[in-house]
């Protein structure tokens, strides 16, 4: 008899993240995000944990040969807002708006500044059917996205 583990713990890069609003992308809303640059160890962990194919055909590691600096990739989805921390400091909760709906609540102005290619730790559970849920990703190396706001172009030769 063997004991498996409900809980899997990871280490890798967020890429293509909907952490605060959910992405809306053909029909399907869903807060999401991409953790790139698994290790051997991380991919052999989930594969374990949660099998290798994700259903409809899909399988759980993904290498995606126009993002070849990405590695080894997993990634998750939640109809629910993904709980967000910065170095074990709470940023992005879930919450419920005026009308009960779910919604992502930012707590700390990080977490409106994460940006593509922050390292973080995010640990998977198995829900009541076996599937991987994200229990919370907390961010270890914070790379900020800052908006360059309205670039003035005004003196360019524009072509």
């Amino acid at each position: 008899m063997s004991i498996t583990s409900d809980i899997v713990t990871i280490k890798g890069k967020l890429s293509f993240m909907h952490f605060v609003k959910p992405d809306e992308f053909k029909g399907s809303v869903k807060y999401k995000f991409r953790l790139t640059n698994l290790s051997d160890a991380a991919v052999a962990a989930l594969i374990d944990r949660f099998g290798e194919d994700a259903g409809m055909g899909h399988k759980r590691v993904k290498f995606d040969e126009k993002y070849p600096d990405a590695g080894q990739y997993a990634s998750f989805t939640s109809n629910f807002p993904i709980k967000v921390k910065v170095e074990k400091e709470d940023v992005i909760v879930g919450g419920k708006d005026a009308n009960g709906a779910d919604i992502a609540k930012v707590i700390d102005p990080r977490g409106d500044a994460i940006g593509y290619g922050s390292e973080a730790i995010v640990r998977v559970f198995a829900d009541r059917n076996g599937n991987p849920r994200v229990q919370f990703v907390d961010i270890t190396d914070l790379v900020t996205y800052e908006s360059e706001g309205d670039e003035d172009y005004s003196d360019d030769e524009v072509l």
